[in-house]
């Protein structure tokens, strides 16, 4: 995801398993793309030296705040979008209101019901924040490089799956940023989905392609992870040997929207 902690399987099905086309550009995508898309972006860690054998996935609903600054309305809107789309897909995690907090009146402790906080910081916020990170993050030079330069990031707290937070740090001042698009992925992977995959070109969990927001694929991805066969801190294995029949049961909900 660009994820602290940050966050495969055959090819070539028959003719009637493939997606509805997309853009000229593109080619259909499978279910086995579906596949293998998840076992990449669930398990795979960025800026780690090994995958992962457990799942990421929230236990609880969500409970979303958005920290901004004074009179940032237009983030609001963006990261509410978001999570509206979000309740959109096949399957999706129980969501609870966004509560907003304005970065000049937080107060100590404020934070600690919500396990899915979201900075939405000017320029000045963000770099008084990082500094906070900085001890945090100084043994990881790649990692520190992409808070630095990226500015658009974010890591998971708690104690694994049964205890999830989701912390997402956003310097809205970065001229660089299409915002919606850095809130899209940053608040999709930290469902529980936190690597990308540049092979994954009809994702937003690829850095390197035209995607901008989540289209059907993403919905399929996030949808496998929400869905009740797939329990939080399961391992790897266990969750592969699922994953077909999951798809398969995904496919028809995916063709009824026409991709």
């Amino acid at each position: 995801m660009r994820y602290l902690l940050a966050l495969i399987i055959a090819v070539g099905l028959a003719a009637c398993e493939t997606a509805p086309t997309g853009p000229a550009s593109k080619p259909a995508f499978t279910r086995a793309d579906v596949i293998r898309g998840f076992d990449r972006v669930a398990f795979g860690r960025e800026f780690a030296d090994a995958d992962s054998d457990r799942v990421l996935k929230y236990a609880e609903p969500i409970r979303p705040v958005i920290v901004h600054e004074p009179n940032d309305l237009q983030s609001i809107r963006r990261v509410r979008f978001v999570f509206q789309t979000i309740e959109g897909f096949y399957r999706a995690p129980v969501i609870e209101r966004l509560e907003t907090v304005e970065i000049r009146s937080i107060r100590e402790g404020q934070l600690d019901p919500f396990n899915f906080v979201i900075y939405a910081l000017g320029r000045d916020s963000y770099e008084i924040l990082l500094n906070r990170l900085e001890s945090r993050l100084a043994g990881n030079p790649k990692l520190w490089n992409q808070y630095e330069l990226s500015r658009c990031s974010g890591f998971f707290g708690g104690d694994g799956s049964h205890d999830l937070r989701t912390f997402i740090i956003v310097d809205v001042d970065n001229p660089l940023h299409d915002m919606q698009e850095c809130f899209f992925e940053e608040i999709l992977q930290g469902l529980g989905l936190p690597d990308d995959d540049d092979g994954l070109i009809w994702s937003l969990f690829n850095d390197s392609n035209d995607v901008h927001i989540p289209g059907a694929f993403d919905n399929l991805l996030v949808s496998i992870l929400y869905s009740d066969a797939i329990r939080p801190d399961m391992p790897r294995a266990q969750v592969q040997a699922l994953v077909p029949a999951i798809v398969d049961d995904l496919w028809p909900l995916y063709q009824a929207s026409d991709g």
